[in-house]
This record gives C-alpha cells, sequence and structure tokens, in this order.
C-alpha cells in the first residue's frame, strides 16, 4: 500500500518525517488481473538548511542525516532499495533492471 505523503511536502522537520521515498512498480497482465511483477523505492528527503526546503536524494556519503533517514527506510521496507541501481555518478556502470535493486553490469 502506497499512502499519503502530506507530511513529507508538509516541510515538517523531523527525521521520520521528512524522510519519504518514490515508488516504482511495474503490474503485468496476469491470468486473473494485474499483478505485481516488479516494486522498489528511491529514498527522498526535505533539506531544511538555507531560507527554503529542498528536496533532496540522499546517497551513501552525504552525511548523518543522510544515512539516519536512508537506515529509516531500510528498516521500514528491507531489499528494496533502488538507490544504487539508480546511481549515474558511477563511470562505465549502468543499472541492469530496477526489478534487481543494486545489480550493476559494468560496460
Amino acid at each position: 500500500m502506497i499512502y499519503s505523503t502530506g507530511n513529507f511536502v508538509a516541510a515538517q522537520p523531523p527525521l521520520e518525517r521528512a524522510t519519504s521515498v518514490l515508488v516504482w512498480m511495474e503490474l503485468c497482465a496476469g491470468p486473473r488481473g494485474p499483478r505485481v511483477s516488479g516494486a522498489g523505492y528511491v529514498p527522498l528527503q526535505m533539506e531544511f538548511e538555507g531560507a527554503d526546503p529542498s528536496l533532496t536524494l540522499p546517497r551513501p556519503g552525504m552525511g548523518g542525516r543522510a544515512e539516519a533517514g536512508r537506515a529509516l527506510l531500510a528498516r521500514l521496507i528491507p531489499g528494496h532499495d533502488l538507490t544504487q541501481a539508480t546511481d549515474c555518478r558511477r563511470p562505465g556502470r549502468v543499472p541492469s533492471s530496477p526489478r534487481t535493486p543494486g545489480a550493476i553490469i559494468d560496460r
């Protein structure tokens, strides 16, 4: 179930309210109707430095708050973080498929 992220968009600073996800879900036709063939998420976090809040994609090495937000999501939704599969900063590497989080193919 994917539910409202009202606290997230309302710019509330506590970690649990400032951390959210962008959900990826693939639905396919099945013999008895639609079925989920893959699912995952990319972590999102509101930052409150400066004059205005900003949306970030918390990545490894971005500091304590980003790591705490990623750890919170890993605890709540284990095994579905697509961060590594969507990281374009690694030269010569491409994601193999969103269905396999963390799987990388060398070019």
